[in-house]
């Protein structure tokens, strides 16, 4: 793109389909959108469309109102990705009340801060570039009340560069919405990144969730250990372990080593690992590399980041490595080597793994090495990647960061995380149901029908978890959607802006005669027929409330599967059948899967009694008669 111009919005419908999480991601985004300033992080992993999601929020929202946005960057590919991706998505169901806005590229490459003017709408700017003029904004920004303010990869926004440019911006704009972008908040940059963005985490996704649904890669790990032995001075080791930087001497002593590099060279095969970066140790490294693999008969790259002030020479670094990047992603050559430049922004799915040759103290860096290869067969990638790692033998005087074990770190971090959401949940589905479960017990009522069906069947596969504010106090209203109501449910939801419409509703619903009538008609169009378990007339009514407030339907939270599983009691009672437990040993399995912490049978039926009523009526199902009810 070239440095500034109009971005025309195109006259017909986006073709590109956002990702579950990314839409997730935009409610949420939305909700905060309503409060006059934030600070918030918005987490998203390499591959996941972290660019794509803050462009599309600005496009539909900050620049569709006509509002200003800055776009701050530390990297001049990140700035040319967020320009692309503005202009990829502008469209007319995106933005829906203007025909273009004017966007300027600042940075050593694009445009000089003397060029800004105040009919710019979108600023997507270079901090080193800024850091030195900031001043050059405030014409921009006189008389505006509100500003939106994009970090990229905002891990790095506590350099005081950034602080320069925010403490700035914080006293000529009194309403500033700011949102950092990155991929990996660790706990190392928790403190700094809380004092940057003190609002929190607006949104969260972890890169497991995204490889199990397909959007990232299945990684396979490898470890090559290269028998080279280094050593520190304890000068070096504190510095190392603290700035991430290999001392030079060491540096050269690896990048020069003949048979560590003879050995990355000889660990690839095209049939295997496909497309590679490799993450070289520095320049001479990444240009010995590059002359072996030639050697060898494998087709290769280099590219590396490079600090100038020479304008004309910074322009010539830039086209060469993008000249190199675009033969990658074209296919002509196998191999991209680099230093130090692709571990933020490019899009380059076609790459199935990554070669480590260069340690790292830092989990953000290692993880955004990983997440290159990790761009999933739905965003266009692979279903598989290698990471590839070249092990030396430090004498355990440093703690590096292993691919590996970082992994598994996130993982576990995030199923602890997700046990706590589930039991949760299941809580409030606890109370949703305690009627049932009331009513299963009576025995004047008559829950035939409902005891007849599998009692996975009973199980809902989520909810519509939400608030009403009822004579002024807020009260939740929780949803529960089963196989049986699950279609009808999503009908009525999907007609509702237009039965709104119809029946010329506008505004909350007040009317106790009005919601009666139109919680008639929904049961009458959508809930015909016998439903087991049934909808119940309450929760349509409070559907209605809500949508008549809001114009959307409140927010679904699915079950997975495995989580249904775990509180299916005719699983429960086929094993007490199978293995032809006596009333003792049925006893203490019953007090076991009561009692256990890791269970959620005591969460999900609320009170002994209506888990054991229902284990009697399953145990039941299984055999003649009830001589093998618990009591």
């Amino acid at each position: 793109m070239i440095g500034a111009g109009e971005i025309r919005v195109k006259l017909k419908h986006n073709p590109k389909q956002l990702y579950e999480h990314q839409v997730e991601a935009l409610e949420v985004l939305k909700e905060i959108d309503q409060h006059e300033s934030f600070k918030s992080v918005l987490v998203i992993p390499t591959g996941g469309g972290k660019t794509l999601t803050a462009c599309w929020w600005l496009l539909n929202g900050a620049l569709n109102n006509k509002k200003k946005v800055l776009w701050l960057a530390h990297r001049q590919l990140l700035l040319e990705q967020a320009a692309k991706t503005f202009e990829l998505n502008a469209y007319a169901d995106v933005m829906t009340n203007r025909w273009g806005f004017n966007y300027r590229i600042i940075s050593g490459t694009h445009q000089s801060t003397q060029m800004i003017e105040r009919t710019d709408d979108l600023l997507i700017v270079s901090k080193d570039s800024l850091a030195k003029r900031v001043k050059s904004l405030d014409r921009w920004l006189k008389g505006e009340k509100e500003l939106y303010i994009i970090v990229d990869e905002a891990h790095h926004a506590s350099a005081p560069t950034y602080e320069k440019i925010l403490n700035h911006l914080q006293s000529k704009v009194p309403n500033m919405k700011l949102l950092g972008l990155t991929a990996t908040p660790f706990r190392s940059d928790a403190r700094h990144l809380s004092e940057v963005f003190p609002d929190d985490i607006a949104y969260k996704i972890d890169l497991t969730d995204l490889i199990k649904r397909g959007i990232l890669s299945l990684p396979h790990f490898e470890e090559c250990q290269t028998d080279l032995v280094l050593e520190l001075t304890k000068e070096e080791q504190k510095k190392l372990e603290l700035e991430d930087w290999i001392p030079s001497e060491i540096a050269i002593k690896m990048a020069k080593h003949k048979l560590r590099n003879a050995m990355i060279v000889r660990q690839y095969d095209y049939k295997k690992y496909g497309q590679t970066i490799v993450f070289a140790i520095n320049r001479v490294h990444a240009l010995v590399l590059k002359s072996l693999f030639e050697k060898s008969g494998v087709k290769c790259g280099v590219i590396i980041s490079r600090e100038t002030d020479d304008i004309l020479e910074m322009k010539q670094f830039s086209a060469e490595n993008e000249a190199v990047i675009t033969s990658y992603q074209c296919g002509e050559i196998n191999i991209l080597i680099n230093v130090n430049i692709l571990t933020e922004g490019v899009d380059l799915p076609q790459t199935r793994s990554v070669f480590l040759t260069r340690p790292t103290t830092s989990a953000t860096l290692m993880t955004q090495m990983i997440g290159r290869a990790l761009r999933g067969s739905k965003a266009g990638g692979t279903n598989e990647a290698y990471i590839v790692s070249f092990i030396d033998d430090w004498q355990d005087k440093i703690n590096w960061v292993n691919a590996k074990t970082l992994m598994n770190e996130q993982k576990e971090l995030r199923e602890g995380e997700l046990s706590d959401r589930v039991e949760k949940i299941y809580e409030q589905i606890s109370f949703a149901k305690l009627e049932e479960y009331i009513h299963l017990l009576d025995a004047s009522i008559d829950t035939t029908q409902l005891e007849s069906i599998p009692f996975i069947k009973r199980i809902p596969l989520g909810m519509y978890a939400f608030t009403l504010v009822d004579r002024g106090i807020e009260r939740s209203h929780q949803i529960l959607i089963y196989d049986s109501t699950k279609r009808r449910y999503d009908y009525l939801i999907a007609q509702l802006p237009q039965f709104f419409n119809y029946h010329q509703i506008k505004g909350e619903i007040t009317s106790p005669h009005l919601l009666q009538k139109l919680s008639d008609i929904c049961a009458r169009r959508c809930f015909l027929g016998e439903l087991i378990p049934a909808y119940d007339e309450r929760d349509i009514k409070a559907l209605l409330q809500y949508f008549s407030v809001h114009q959307e339907a409140p927010p679904f939270i699915p079950f997975e599967q495995l989580d249904r599983e775990r509180v299916d009691l005719s699983k429960v009672a086929q094993t007490i059948i199978d293995e032809h437990l006596t009333r003792s040993e049925q006893r203490a399995y019953i007090d076991q899967l009561w009692n256990s912490p890791e269970s959620l049978f005591s969460i999900y039926f609320h009170k002994k009694v209506f888990f054991m009523r229902q284990l009697n009526i399953e145990l039941r199902k299984l055999v003649e008669g009830e001589t093998h009810g618990v009591s």
